[in-house]
């Protein structure tokens, strides 16, 4: 049930939301555990019983692991504790790629059975590893009550799209929260721009990305896929962006604070800010709890790269069982590095605009792995981008809406609309009526919303594979 569906926005919500504050304060936990796990079955009926599995298996390894005094009785269940749930997220999302990739070696036999995936599994076992780890190092104590727990990893805000949340950061929200009423519109606030980026901008462009990337075969032409590219760099964004300031508002509206995921990437000036700035929570995740355990940046500068190489390499894994996603993560590594070698000097020579259009070259190019369905495709679709071939045609027949919301999302990249909302606070000192022009605004994004809701079928869920 993603958030951007009438049947969430005007059945589910409210009723959570509803109860919510009615029932009594200690039973809250048990009514949004239970809604969150029919939340999770609305879209995967058949394998609710994995996250249930989740739930459990963790819920006793963290008291195992609680319950021990000595170092090498915590380590033991500790590593019984992440084989379980690397294992449980590796059979779901990766035997496929494994077994394809046996079949095409060896000719192996082949079931032509795949393994469904089920929707969330990365995000709520990397929750899960986060939970274990806290109590491991003692940051946190094991949850005596397993509700609890189950709220923790299956609370319907980021369980199917993030952010990534770790234990230590909610547990005292887990056990003890209020509502405030300028904390729930300010989440209402929120959600509503969330959505906005979600249906008006991604949505919109998403028919262009798909138009290109789907069948990249069938079109010629550098223009033809620089727009194709430019309009998944959109969507991507505010897809992503939107999912997550939709969680955030959602979380604000249950009494939780989760970690705000974006901080406008394309401002960057190297891929490792873009990395500081583009899904934060998960490169929280991965600093925590790959990269500072395997040694982070104090032993020395080739083992600083072997941890990030290792971190990246993950990285792309976790995104999904391809070896497009694994370039991908490579990719970046490799951007990283040269970045960190002599080349740094050269790059603080030249002006900072230089440095701007680096990134968006880069960042934009390795997008191409992210999305093509394989390295053939990915391959054909650098050729064209480099091409001295052009189809003046193609820009003049796309609808003049998805024109529009392609610029206009190009130009919402950057933070464009803060910084003039900053100078016009400072015009104009009527905080009511910049109060009231704001709501107005919000209705408005709000009404355009459902309305492209009810009136248009495509509404693509991106995090499926996730």
């Amino acid at each position: 049930m993603p958030f951007s569906t009438l049947v969430f926005i005007f059945g589910f919500l409210p009723c959570v939301l509803l109860l919510n504050i009615l029932i009594k304060k200690k039973y809250s936990n048990y009514w949004l555990a239970l809604t969150s796990l029919l939340f999770y079955f609305w879209g995967e009926q058949q394998y609710v019983w994995v996250i249930l599995l989740s739930i459990f298996a963790n819920y006793i390894f963290g008291l195992l692991i609680d319950s021990r005094n000595t170092v090498v009785g915590r380590r033991v269940f500790l590593t019984m504790a992440i084989v379980f749930n690397v294992g449980l997220l590796g059979y779901f999302k990766y035997t496929n790629f494994i077994v394809d990739q046996l079949i095409g070696t060896f000719g192996f036999y082949s079931t032509n059975n795949p393994i469904h995936l089920p929707i969330g599994i990365s995000f709520f076992t990397f929750e899960a590893i986060a939970y274990i780890a806290d109590v491991y190092r003692k940051k946190s104590k094991a949850m005596r009550n397993p509700v609890h727990l189950a709220l923790y990893i299956a609370i319907f805000p980021h369980l199917i799209a993030g952010p990534v949340i770790r234990f230590h950061d909610v547990e005292k929200q887990l056990l003890e929260r209020t509502v405030e009423f300028d904390d729930f519109v300010y989440g209402l606030k929120r959600f509503i721009i969330g959505l906005a980026k979600k249906v008006l901008i991604a949505n919109n462009v998403a028919l262009l990305a798909d138009q290109v990337f789907n069948n990249p075969s069938v079109y010629s032409g550098s223009n033809v896929f620089w727009i194709g590219l430019v309009a998944y760099t959109v969507q991507l964004y505010f897809d992503f962006s939107g999912y997550s300031e939709m969680a955030v508002g959602l979380g604000y509206m249950l009494g939780f604070r989760f970690i705000e995921n974006f901080n406008f990437p394309y401002i960057s000036k190297s891929v490792q800010e873009f990395w500081r700035r583009w899904n934060i929570s998960l490169g929280n995740w991965f600093k925590d709890y790959i990269y500072i355990p395997l040694g982070g940046s104090k032993k020395g500068i080739v083992r600083t790269y072997f941890n990030l190489f290792v971190v990246f390499l993950i990285t792309g894994i976790w995104h999904g069982a391809g070896w497009n996603f694994i370039l991908w993560g490579l990719f970046s590594f490799v951007c990283i590095l040269l970045e960190k070698t002599p080349l740094k000097k050269l790059f603080q020579l030249l002006p900072s605009i230089f440095h701007h259009l680096y990134l968006l070259l880069v960042i934009s190019l390795s997008w191409v792995l992210f999305r093509t369905s394989s390295i053939k495709d990915a391959i054909y679709f650098y050729q064209q981008l480099f091409s001295s071939q052009l189809d003046t045609a193609f820009w003049r027949d796309v609808d003049n809406e998805q024109k529009f919301f392609l610029i206009l999302g190009v130009f919402l990249l950057f933070p464009i609309v803060p910084f003039f909302g900053k100078q016009l606070t400072r015009m104009f000192n009527f905080p009511l009526i910049i109060l009231f022009f704001q709501n107005v605004i919000l209705g408005v994004y709000f009404i355009l919303s459902i309305s492209y809701l009810i009136t248009s079928s495509y509404n693509p869920f991106i995090y499926f594979r996730f």
